[in-house]
């Protein structure tokens, strides 16, 4: 039980401090998660207006 809280500990102060590799990770899974928006935007829209 300790070893969660210590995870949790760990990980706010990670958050709290800008942590620089923490920032450079929440980026790049925002930059994928816009590319896969884009894509799926792209192909789903023409296809749900020919239905």
């Amino acid at each position: 039980m300790g070893s969660i809280l210590e995870g949790f500990i760990k990980a706010f102060s990670l958050i709290v401090q800008l942590d620089r590799e923490l920032l450079s990770i929440i980026l790049l899974s925002l930059e994928v998660s816009g590319i896969a928006l884009l894509i799926a935007s792209s192909l789903g829209i023409p296809a749900g207006s020919i239905l």
